[in-house]
């Protein structure tokens, strides 16, 4: 088994012992904590898109779609293609990043594995936090289901193998509160569901 199926491995075991979301209130302390920007970036990049650690680590640049905003994950496993799968994304998640549309540059070039893996633990050990770097992607599905997003969409986007996954490990109560991934989904529902009107119109249109 190689390195990169093995990090699939270990995640999907480790996110199924880590039964928890971080609250609004916990993300809005971690974003004010987290002082180097690249960590920054990821943290609110994996909230924002429930993209496994491994997966984010090997985004390229022409992963990115700017032009149809939606962000391929490609990552290879053994066992299912669910893991090969398009998130969508706003505009305003690569804000003041310059992207490169044909580069195999990896988007967080900068981040490796285990210096993420130190770097999380020893900001929630000092937040006095239980949560991993997994804890990102429980957030994701978490706050989807809160805004209404429909399960079934979560899962896709997940890329989770069954809606039980989703449901049942995956999805968490989230007490009422604000904060900026909050505030990013919500728009980004409003923005997609705004294009299936669109769609539906022309579609309606060219009928007539």
């Amino acid at each position: 088994m190689d390195k990169v199926k093995e990090e699939v491995l270990e995640e999907i075991i480790e996110d199924i012992d880590d039964y928890k979301a971080i609250t609004f209130v916990e993300q809005r302390k971690i974003l004010r904590a987290i002082k180097d920007k690249k960590y920054k970036r990821f943290f609110y990049f994996c909230c924002c898109t429930g993209a496994r650690v491994c997966e984010a680590l090997t985004i390229k640049h022409r992963d990115v779609d700017q032009t149809r905003n939606i962000i391929k994950i490609k990552l290879p496993d053994t066992k299912t293609k669910k893991h090969k799968r398009e998130i969508p994304f706003l505009p305003e998640l690569f804000e003041g990043v310059t992207i490169y549309r044909t580069s195999d540059k990896l988007l967080f070039a900068d981040i490796t594995d285990e210096g993420s893996k130190q770097y999380f633990y020893k900001l929630y050990k000092k937040l006095g936090m239980d949560l991993s770097r997994h804890s990102a992607r429980h957030t994701f599905v978490s706050v989807c289901g809160y805004i209404g997003i429909k399960t079934e969409q979560i899962q896709k986007w997940a890329g989770h193998t069954n809606l039980k996954m989703t449901t049942d490990t995956y999805t968490h109560i989230m007490e009422k509160g604000t904060s900026p991934v909050l505030k990013y989904l919500i728009s980004l529902k409003r923005e997609l569901k705004q294009l299936e009107k669109t769609k539906k119109m022309l579609t309606q249109s060219k009928n007539k």
